[in-house]
């Protein structure tokens, strides 16, 4: 979000495209923690400069070769966003083990005894 900011703010003609629904990733997940609600201050900063900027937003919309023909622009500036992993671990089966996004947006269960791998 910062760099087509940047970018159209140079005097790019710029169009963001979004897989999701929504902008901001990971960031979401983040101002879910404890103290930590300015997480949704930065999604909110950003959209407001691509905004000003005049950025086009295509949300929703995933980049494939035929879109590239059918945009063809000059550069490409490619923000994959972040994929939790979860290496494979040695150790009790019947332990789950599971990605610190799930835990956060509370789609999985967790005990009360919690090791973190970091």
């Amino acid at each position: 979000m910062k760099a087509a900011a940047v970018a159209a703010e140079a005097g790019h003609s710029v169009t963001l495209f979004e897989r999701a629904e929504r902008l901001g990733g990971k960031a979401h997940l983040a101002r879910l923690l404890p103290h930590r609600a300015e997480f949704g201050g930065i999604i909110s900063n950003l959209k407001r400069e691509m905004e000003l900027a005049k950025v086009e937003v295509a949300l929703g919309t995933e980049v494939t070769q035929s879109l590239i023909a059918r945009e063809a622009p000059d550069a490409i500036i490619v923000a994959t966003g972040a994929r939790s992993v979860v290496p494979p671990l040695e150790g009790d089966a019947t332990v789950a083990v599971v990605a610190s996004d799930e835990v956060v947006s509370d789609s999985v269960p967790v005990g009360s005894r919690v090791v973190i791998y970091d």
